[in-house]
């Protein structure tokens, strides 16, 4: 250990090159270990807020003023207050969405809000808004939210009044929320509703004890639970919402570790390959193989320690600094020991394991083997038979396992994840043969480069199963993140096709209550990506057959003239007497196409034939407009139909297409376009996460290609020298390398882009297979695919600027001088 120890110090360099992949590795599992239990304890400290003012907490399905009036009157409580909670759905300028609304307790003492800007609102139509919903809805003081009618109650307005202080996380805006008053209660219907009772016991009694004389009152009706049960059942909610983000950064922090395992092991096989000289000299001066052995693992094992402990310290403080940026150290920085020590013992057991076999291979030298001079073809790996073979059978296998999880009667995600699991270990083992020979061949296209590139593409195949080792963790990586980029593009793909046959309509424009102003009409045909418009009159027309537990009335909608540039197809059906309508509002009528339909409108009756099409709206009917206007004459414009050019512009057509409906308050934007743009959200979401989290691993194996080079430097000194000597400047030196970095990055970025568009492809069949998503598109996304293979050639360029700038600092008399 003593002799490793001084190993160590005196070649501090060889520390720095295995180590630093440890370091990033550890660090970026312990941040992430951090990070998610510091946004927990955030999110559980604003989940549990209710229960800090309050030593019993009464949760009702229903009014709460009951069940308070019968708490006050329980011996040892103090003080009793409610509060009623109900969800609503209201729109913005910035468009619709779902919120839940809370009553301030009637006595300031239970408040547990606190407020940021503003003021408290005091009557029935003010709101305080929580900051997560007023970021999202851009809306601020003064403002005006538009609530729909809540139960048999009409729409309102809200104006808000102020901004509650809520400390912010990243898990923490789970939903929309705002703060109203007592008063507010009145607008809701009592069904619509829920409530709380806040509890305050006097000094010396038991919070449970009043808890449990409260459980015969409450019954069934609702929940008591003490303060301290209230948090721990708010912090075990917090728990399971984080724990997925926690699951997902563990399996990326996984491949992050592999990957810094194969980095260290490439690393390690380069070193020991330079040391055989030393390792030679050892034994010939009398070490043995086990000593020689121990000595190279206690390195290793030193080499693990302190990196370990180093991405521990930087991985805690980089959980930090993103937690003050999210707000969620708010509640303190949780530092749990269960992740600090999973990281460190990982960190070590890592590199120990991934030294094994290069300190096998060096400690089985022998002495006078050592000594000799070491050829450049000494230290290629020796791939052999088997390991091709092992490599060929482990491809043909995979395959093979997918290609029956994907045509069995039964389709498996499961098994086509194993297959492709299979195939990518088939494929990494055939690394060492796939590489060198594409290595070979970007040579030949590099040597019209001129004599720099030519040089570079001759050191690369000079040493392939080196090259191979370094480009194999790049191939990994890239392949990881072209696997996500493919199968999220194709997901898209294929449930916008899937939208567009669900609703033929991109977009809808809706006043319930009315006609639609020409205002809106003209605006919203003037918004840029929308191609075409068409208006569309509607009423609401009885059904004189339907019986007291049957559908009382539909909306009878007609499409003006030019419908066909609005709705491309299913156009065929809608002549004569039909009346177009989905399969759900089918199921409620509990009639099939082909039936007939009776409607009535002020005295005017009409029957129609009923015809399954996805053109209308669930609860509603589609006629020509000479049969509505049989109907009824006098029907309104209350709809507007448009189509967009660009389905990839879904997210900004949507946003002005809202904002131009902002001058008549009440209007509802639906159609297959505001669904299309939800799912791009969610998935352009989960993919910047996980490419995110993806590029740490394309950076450890960077962190490898320029220790491959730097080690490389070392290793052709002699010849760089006379390189030097014979003419070629420091610059040619330095392009040289940089060249060999970039010709390694795109052909291990090139490989992975290969794989991964087959993985992304197979996963999405896969996924679609089991979800009944409808025929697959498979989508390669072009740019973000070439954006990636840039970015990592761009980063391997970058990765060397010090080894060439090392090579390039040595004169040639330096270099060569015998030392």
């Amino acid at each position: 250990m003593r002799r490793a120890w001084r190993e160590l110090r005196t070649h501090p360099d060889r520390t720095v090159s295995v180590g630093l992949a440890v370091v990033v590795s550890v660090a970026f599992v312990v941040a992430c270990l951090v990070f998610v239990a510091t946004e927990t304890r955030g999110v559980g400290q604003r989940l549990s807020a209710p229960s800090s003012t309050s030593d019993v907490l009464v949760d009702l399905g229903g009014d709460p003023a009951p069940v308070a009036a019968a708490a006050a009157a329980l011996p040892g409580v103090a003080a009793v207050s409610t509060s009623a909670r109900t969800y609503a759905a209201f729109s913005t300028a910035a468009g619709p969405g779902p919120i839940e609304l809370q009553t301030l307790p009637d006595r300031p003492e239970f408040r547990w809000s606190e407020l940021g800007t503003g003021r408290w609102p005091t009557t029935a139509d003010q709101v305080v808004l929580s900051p997560g919903t007023a970021r999202s809805y851009a809306v601020g003081p003064g403002d005006v939210l538009t609530l729909e009618p809540l139960g048999d109650r009409p729409a309102r307005r809200l104006v808000v009044t102020g901004l509650l202080d809520e400390g912010r996380a990243l898990f923490a805006d789970l939903g929309d929320s705002g703060v109203v008053a007592p008063a507010f209660a009145a607008a809701t219907a009592p069904g619509d509703r829920s409530g709380t009772v806040l509890v305050r016991v006097q000094p010396g009694t038991e919070p449970g004890a009043v808890a449990a004389a409260l459980q015969p009152v409450v019954g069934e009706a609702g929940t008591v639970q003490t303060s301290a049960e209230a948090g721990a059942a708010a912090l075990h909610e917090a728990t399971g919402v984080a724990d997925l983000f926690g699951y997902l950064v563990l399996v990326f922090g996984s491949i992050a570790v592999l990957v810094g395992s194969m980095t260290v092991l490439n690393t390690l096989v380069i070193i020991l390959t330079q040391r055989r000289r030393e390792i030679g000299l050892l034994r010939a001066v009398g070490a043995s193989t086990r000593q020689v052995r121990r000595m190279l693992l206690a390195e290793a094992l030193l080499t693990g320690l302190l990196g370990s402990a180093a991405g521990v310290v930087l991985g805690t403080g980089v959980a930090a600094l993103v937690a003050t940026v999210t707000g969620g150290i708010g509640a303190g920085l949780a530092v749990p020991p269960l992740a600090v020590g999973l990281g460190f013992v990982g960190g070590v057991v890592v590199t120990v394991l991934a030294s094994l076999v290069p300190v096998g291979r060096a400690s089985r030298v022998a002495p006078l083997e050592a000594l000799r001079p070491v050829a450049p073809e000494a230290d290629r790996h020796r791939h052999g038979r088997l390991r091709v073979v092992a490599g060929g059978l482990g491809t043909l296998l995979g395959v093979a396992v997918i290609v029956v999880a994907l045509t069995a009667d039964a389709h498996n995600v499961v098994l086509a994840v194993a297959g492709a699991a299979i195939t990518a270990v088939g494929v990494l083992a055939l690394a060492v043969v796939v590489v060198p020979a594409l290595l070979r061949g970007v040579g030949l296209l590099a040597r019209r480069g001129g004599p720099t590139a030519r040089l570079a593409a001759a050191n690369l195949v000079r040493n392939p199963g080196r090259s191979a080792a370094t480009c194999t963790a790049l191939m990994l990586a890239v392949g990881l993140i072209v696997t996500l980029q493919v199968g999220s593009a194709t997901v898209g793909a294929t449930l916008d096709d899937a939208l567009d046959a669900k609703f033929p309509v991109d977009l809808v424009v809706v006043n319930p209550d009315g006609p639609l102003s020409t205002t809106v009409t003209t605006a919203v045909a003037g918004v840029p990506g929308v191609t075409a418009t068409v208006p569309v009159r509607s009423v609401r027309a009885g059904l004189p057959g339907a019986g007291d537990d049957g559908v009382a009335e539909l909306t009878v909608s007609a499409p003006g003239a030019g419908v066909e540039r609005v709705v491309p197809t299913g156009l065929d059906q809608l002549t004569g007497r039909n009346a177009l309508v989905d399969d759900f509002t089918l199921e409620m009528l509990g009639a099939r196409s082909g039936d007939p339909l009776e409607l009535s409108y002020q005295g005017r009756r009409g029957t129609f034939v009923l015809r399954s099409s996805e053109i209308p709206r669930s609860g509603g009917v589609a006629v020509t407009d000479a049969a509505l206007a049989a109907l009824a004459p006098t029907a309104p414009t209350s709809e507007l139909w448009a189509a967009a050019a660009d389905r990839d512009e879904a997210r900004a057509v949507v946003a002005a297409v809202r904002q131009a409906t902002v001058s008549q308050p009440g209007l509802r934007v639906d159609g297959s376009l505001t669904e299309a743009a939800e799912v791009v959200r969610v998935l352009d979401r989960l993919l910047a996460v996980a490419t995110g989290l993806l590029a740490v691993a394309v950076l450890i194996a960077l962190i490898g290609v320029g220790t491959t080079l730097g080690l490389s430097v070392l290793e052709r000194t002699r010849e760089s020298a006379l390189l030097r000597a014979l003419g070629l400047q420091r610059r040619q030196l330095r392009g040289m390398l940089t060249v060999e970095a970039v010709l390694l990055a795109l052909v291990g970025a090139a490989v992975g882009v290969v794989v991964g568009i087959a993985f992304g492809g197979v996963g999405a069949v896969a996924l679609a297979e089991e979800t009944d998503m409808g025929r697959l598109h498979l989508a390669v996304p072009v740019l973000q695919t070439l954006g990636v293979v840039a970015v990592v050639a761009l980063a391997g360029a970058l990765a060397s600027v010090l080894p060439a700038r090392r090579a390039a600092m040595a004169t040639p008399t330096e270099a060569l001088a015998d030392r």
